[in-house]
């Protein structure tokens, strides 16, 4: 038997550096032909095979009841539709019903219980599922839907491919729509040789096609819709029999937008999960992918540099870093501080007071002796050696330049001064001549290309830079 091939939804080229999410949104949904729904000993078999199972909705066909209504059984509700009695059979024929599980019906609470039926065979409902915070609710737009027979007339074949279209009409663009019913046809599947014009059909299914399944795949083919049960291989695909010649066809099918065929994993039949009746039900996984959480990273602003060419152009800085300086030297280092050595002082305080450096007296040197320096007497404390007075004085005079900087020079180089929209004008005699300069040597470069000729255009661009 050939190695089974995943469909389009799978992970068979998963994203790099993402692995399937906890979080991702699964849900499962089966589409079955019940063969009757009236007892109440079957409507519990049901909601007991979609809890097993863990179903989210289901599409029901034939349901043989006779009203429209909504009813709650063992945690499941069901939206049903009516069907039409005919006299022939005795009882009523055909109804369709959407089971919603517990998830399915907060969710179609979520769109305020919307509910659509188009005409007798076709009927819809809006879910509005929840994903995670980061994402909006997914908006999903299930229908179900159940054909006429194959040798029925054609004029009830076009009121049905009517209703249906009126129903893939009212999904909205934001929508993914999921179309599950006993369509009473015979699609075919795609053969290698066969040109793909279209989405509707895949390279696997039941190969025959009869006159109603040729009639659906045109219909899918101008609507932009594709049947999931051909996009996977596997090693069943009928969903009835005939009951004389035994012969297996695949009527029940799941339909969605070609847009949307990523977003299903799988697609096929499950006799497990089916009540007592002659079709297999069919289940489609589906799974939206949640996006993975990013650390939230604190922006950090950029680091300003301290512009100290600032002190050689406004006086007034200049005078408010020296008073800096003078203040908070004179106000954190006491008198008997040893002052800091002149010879140390920058360029920015040229300005500062001397006699502000000069207020602190000398310490006493001390005194010694060709034996050794003198004993310290009671109370008293060995004078600092002259290295480590200086590295002393050199901290505290840094520790002010530190905070004079911060508070005067650092505040000034953060703000951005806007040019003034004449400052151009201002300076036009001094700038068009470099401009010229510039211009003609970028025009000698590309003529010839050298590297004295390169040097020339650098050394003009940069004269302008610093000019502007």
């Amino acid at each position: 038997m050939p190695a089974r091939r995943r469909g389009p939804g799978s992970d068979r080229h998963p994203q790099p550096g993402r692995r399937n999410m906890p979080d991702d949104l699964r849900i499962r949904l089966l589409a079955h032909n019940v063969q009757g729904l009236q007892l109440p000993d079957k409507k519990k078999e049901l909601a007991a095979l979609m809890r097993k199972g863990n179903l989210y909705a289901a599409c029901l066909q034939e349901t043989w009841i006779e009203e429209s209504s909504t009813e709650e059984v063992a945690n499941v509700t069901l939206v049903q539709h009516k069907a039409t009695r005919t006299a022939s059979k005795g009882h009523a024929s055909g109804g369709i019903a959407i089971a919603l599980g517990r998830k399915a019906v907060k969710a179609w609470e979520a769109a305020n219980q919307w509910t659509c039926s188009y005409g007798d065979r076709v009927m819809a409902v809006r879910l509005a599922l929840p994903t995670a915070a980061s994402r909006k609710p997914v908006k999903l737009f299930l229908a179900c839907a159940y054909a006429p027979v194959g040798h029925a007339a054609d004029k009830v074949h076009e009121v049905f491919h009517d209703s249906l279209a009126a129903c893939i009409h009212a999904c909205h663009k934001d929508e993914v729509l999921m179309l599950g019913g006993d369509f009473n046809a015979q699609l075919g599947m795609r053969t290698p040789g066969q040109p793909r014009t279209g989405k509707a059909l895949g390279p696997y299914g039941v190969p025959k096609c009869n006159e109603a399944g040729q009639r659906l795949v045109d219909f899918l083919e101008v609507h932009s819709l594709c049947v999931l049960n051909s996009y996977f291989a596997k090693r069943s695909y009928a969903t009835w029999f005939h009951p004389g010649t035994r012969q297996g066809m695949q009527h029940d099918l799941w339909i969605t937008k070609s847009a949307d065929l990523r977003l299903v994993t799988d697609t096929s039949r499950r006799p497990s999960e089916a009540v007592d009746s002659d079709h297999v039900p069919v289940r489609a996984c589906m799974r939206w992918r949640q996006p993975a959480a990013k650390p939230q990273r604190r922006k950090q602003s950029a680091p300003h540099r301290v512009d100290w060419r600032l002190l050689a152009r406004d006086q007034a800085i200049r005078t408010r870093y020296n008073g800096c300086v003078a203040e908070h030297h004179r106000a954190h280092f006491s008198p008997s501080t040893p002052p800091s050595p002149p010879s140390v002082n920058p360029q920015p305080l040229s300005s500062i007071d001397a006699s502000e450096s000069e207020s602190s007296p000398a310490p006493p040197a001390a005194t010694c002796s060709s034996t050794g320096p003198a004993p310290p007497g009671p109370g008293e404390t060995v004078p600092p050696a002259p290295a480590a007075q200086a590295r002393k004085a050199s901290s505290t005079i840094m520790e002010s330049i530190a905070y004079a900087a911060e508070q005067i020079l650092l505040p000034a180089s953060r703000k951005r001064r806007k040019p003034s929209p004449d400052w151009f004008t201002a300076r036009e005699s001094v700038l068009l001549p470099l401009i010229e300069e510039r211009n003609a040597k970028l025009a000698l470069y590309t003529s010839a290309k050298t590297s004295s000729t390169h040097r020339a255009w650098r050394k003009a661009r940069s004269a302008l830079k610093k000019a502007v």
